[in-house]
C-alpha cells in the first residue's frame, strides 16, 4: 500500500517438505528426550529407594540373625528418623528378651536344684499323666529311670508303693 492505494500482490510459497522434515525431527527428538527422562527418573527412584531402605535392611539382617539363634547381635542405625527409632526399639526389645531369658534360666536353675536335691518324692503331671520325676520318686516307686516312671498311671499309682499315703485320686476332667 502506498498512499492508501494497493499497488500489487505478492505471493510467497513455502515447501512443506522442509516443514514436514523439521516436524518429524522435533517429534523424534521429543520422544527420545522423553525416554531419556523416564530412564533417568527410574534410575533416580531406584537409587533413592535403595538409599532409603538400606537402613531397614540392616534391621532385617539383625532380625534374621536373631531368628537363626544369634541373640547377641544388635541393629546399628544412626540418626533420628523413623528407621533409627525402629532400630532403637528393636534393640530395646532384644535387650528385654535377653534379660527375661537370663531370669528364666536362673529360675529354671533354682527349680532344678530344688527338684533334684529334695528328699521328697516329686512327680510332674499334666493332662496326659506323669512326665517327669526326681530321684526320690524313682526310689519310692522302684523305678530305674524317669522314662520308666512315666509309665505309671494315676490308677496304678497306689499299687506301686506302700509308702504312698492312701489319698483318693482325683484326675482333673478335661
Amino acid at each position: 500500500m502506498l498512499a492508501d492505494r494497493q499497488i500489487g500482490w505478492v505471493r510467497i510459497g513455502l515447501s512443506r517438505d522442509s516443514l514436514d522434515s523439521q516436524l518429524a525431527e522435533m517429534t523424534r527428538d521429543g520422544v527420545l528426550y522423553s525416554l531419556i527422562a523416564i530412564a533417568v527418573c527410574i534410575l533416580f527412584a531406584a537409587l533413592t529407594g535403595s538409599y532409603l531402605t538400606r537402613r531397614l535392611y540392616a534391621i532385617q539382617k539383625v532380625a534374621d540373625a536373631v531368628q537363626s539363634g544369634d541373640s547377641k547381635l544388635r541393629a546399628s542405625v544412626s540418626g533420628d528418623d523413623e528407621a533409627a527409632q525402629l532400630a532403637k526399639r528393636f534393640n530395646g526389645m532384644l535387650d528385654s528378651l535377653e534379660k527375661r531369658e537370663e531370669e528364666l534360666s536362673r529360675s529354671e536353675m533354682k527349680f532344678r536344684t530344688l527338684y533334684d536335691s529334695t528328699s521328697e518324692a516329686v512327680m510332674l503331671l499334666d493332662e496326659n499323666g506323669f512326665f517327669d520325676c526326681n530321684k526320690a520318686a524313682l526310689a519310692m516307686f522302684g523305678c530305674a529311670s524317669p522314662e520308666e516312671s512315666v509309665q505309671i498311671t494315676p490308677p496304678t499309682f497306689r499299687r506301686r508303693s506302700s509308702r504312698v499315703a492312701q489319698i483318693p485320686w482325683h484326675c482333673p476332667s478335661g
